[in-house]
């Protein structure tokens, strides 16, 4: 069958992005992104183990499969997930069609530059779409899909990475075991990986220290993702990767050119280039850039910033026992929000699901008629972030298990986004108009932007997978020599 026009375009943007302009940016078990550092914009490409066959019926009942799961990530990110963490810091992507045998080029291109312990999976031969978002590795406008224009000069760009974890440590009473109290799942997690050998040590990091809300605690966490990012932090600098778990290029230098002249003619060793970045990082975290969209806290809101992880390197000093507080509209401050929707822990959560295995035994209608799979738009999703709706419900009533279920589900989501800040330095003030920007020690202005990342739907059937999980971590860590008592 011969191309028409628009086809012939798309096959020919794409082989020039192949060989000419895509850069490996990462991936994880599922998802491989890729950036087209000409538009400016990065391809969120599903991933499979499963060989691509000569069947057309079956590659197109796959392909068919990929793009009814890539339409239900951009309903629930547009629908659920920036209704609750605010337009500001989430942008929707777009679901973008790719011709055939784009794939199969994509993933020549870029095996060199896996990780070999990724390998196993590549990108679905079959998929005939893939997600689009702006490469927020650019400064960019919110509520826009594109960042910067390719064809307009821009100052260097520094971006960072965070995947931050969850922020807290659960209060729910239906815990069992007084460990969870103590240390927080992320540490607790880590020791699990290091014993198993995915990494060669353990992180430092600890996520109850980033969203203390103590500048002191934050600025710690930051050093501590610095000393050992395993993937839970990244730098790029105009988009290119320079250090990371697998890349660590010169960061004194990198950061000294980044800052300019001013911050290297003042280094000393109380302020340093690394010591003014974590600076403006902190900053940054920090900065109310929305203050109208309203914060969905439940009970557990009074009580993080004085939450303390046991396992957390960070020492305080005498004079921290002033409480802190988010800035009204700070990106930390929407995110801990919405992983707070998960206020009894999956220990409280896993009997519900039962309840639930029960009730669509009987009435398998429900599951359907609840939207627990999506769609996600009008009221079966709007009720995650309204509690009211669920108040004045008793425990076993199917609506209240099947919001807290929900809510739980969007915690986990959330729990396991990314957020990424970059930062450009301006040399003029004054094109700094009407532009929301952070400010070194030294009053050097920096044009940035926020952007929350990796906000994919969690499955349903994936709870008791999570609960053999908290099992695993809390017994991994109570038999580790290194547990607190």
């Amino acid at each position: 069958m011969p191309q028409n026009h628009n086809d012939r375009k798309l096959q020919k943007r794409y082989r020039m992005a192949v060989n000419e302009h895509w850069i490996y940016r990462g991936e994880g078990n599922v998802n491989m992104v890729l950036s087209d550092i000409k538009q400016k914009k990065v391809y969120r490409f599903v991933k499979t183990n499963v060989k691509c066959e000569n069947n057309f019926e079956h590659n197109k009942e796959r392909a068919d499969q990929i793009h009814c799961k890539l339409q239900r990530t951009v309903d629930f990110v547009k629908e659920v997930m920036q209704p609750l963490l605010s337009s500001v810091y989430v942008i929707p992507p777009l679901l973008e069609k790719i011709p055939i045998g784009f794939a199969e080029k994509v993933n020549r291109a870029v095996k060199k530059a896996r990780p070999a312990h990724r390998k196993g999976k590549d990108i679905d031969f079959a998929a005939r779409a893939a997600l689009v978002l702006p490469d927020f590795c650019y400064v960019f406008q919110p509520n826009c899909i594109s960042s910067m224009q390719s064809n307009v000069p821009y100052p260097a760009t520094i971006s960072i990475e965070i995947k931050p974890k969850s922020g807290f440590i659960p209060i729910s009473n239906h815990i069992k075991n007084p460990i969870k109290f103590k240390v927080c799942k992320f540490c607790m997690r880590s020791h699990l990986k290091s014993k198993n050998g995915l990494w060669l040590e353990q992180s430092r990091y600890c996520p109850v220290d980033l969203f203390s809300g103590n500048p002191s605690r934050v600025r710690h966490a930051i050093h501590e993702l610095l000393n050992t990012p395993q993937n839970n932090l990244k730098i790029c600098k105009n988009g290119v990767e320079v250090y990371s778990e697998y890349v660590k290029e010169d960061l004194s230098e990198i950061l000294g050119d980044f800052l300019g002249e001013q911050v290297q003619n003042a280094e000393n060793a109380n302020m340093s280039c690394l010591d003014v970045f974590i600076n403006l990082v902190v900053d940054a975290l920090h900065y109310p850039m929305d203050t109208c969209t309203p914060v969905h806290y439940i009970s557990q809101k009074s009580q993080n910033q004085s939450q303390r992880c046991l396992n957390s390197s960070y020492r305080s000093t005498p004079d921290e026992d002033t409480d802190y507080y988010f800035p009204p509209g700070c990106i930390l401050e929407k995110i801990l929000s919405v992983q707070y929707l998960d206020d009894l822990d999956i220990e409280g959560i896993y009997p519900l699901y039962q309840q639930l295995q029960k009730h669509f035994q009987k009435h398998p209608e429900d599951r359907q008629k609840y939207c627990l799979d999506g769609p996600y738009r009008g009221d079966n999703w709007y009720v995650v972030s309204n509690n009211n709706n669920i108040e004045d419900a008793g425990n076993s009533d199917i609506l209240y298990t099947m919001i807290k279920v929900k809510q739980f589900l969007v915690a986990q989501t959330v729990k396991d986004c990314s957020i990424i800040l970059a930062m450009q330095r301006q040399d003029n003030r004054s094109d700094m108009s009407g532009v929301s920007y952070l400010t070194d020690c030294f009053g050097q202005p920096y044009k940035h932007s926020l952007a929350i990342i990796d906000l994919d739907p969690k499955p349903y059937e994936k709870i008791p997978v999570y609960m053999k999980e908290d099992e695993t971590i809390v017994n991994t860590y109570l038999k580790s020599q290194f547990a607190v008592p």
